[in-house]
């Protein structure tokens, strides 16, 4: 569901963006960074996570995607109204 996508990434982009804010106000950037820090491993760690299995596309998709095998668009094409 593309809008549920979209609504997480706005959470997540608020609560980063409040976290970046708040954190070094309430307890400086002697703890800012460490967390920081510790953000950027999960995530990455959850990227590689999401990423791993990933292979090449198969030859398939690019029929499915509507276009034509060779590129060259739509097989049927009309004449122009004159």
């Amino acid at each position: 569901n593309p809008l549920a996508v979209f609504a997480m990434d706005a959470v997540g982009a608020g609560l980063g963006s409040m976290t970046a804010f708040f954190l070094p106000i309430a307890f400086g950037f002697d703890t800012f960074f460490p967390v920081a820090a510790g953000v950027f491993v999960f995530t990455s760690f959850c990227t590689y996570l999401f990423f791993r299995r990933r292979g090449p596309a198969p030859q398939e998709d690019e029929r499915q995607s509507g276009q034509a095998p060779d590129a060259s668009g739509p097989q049927d094409q009309q004449e122009p109204s004159p």
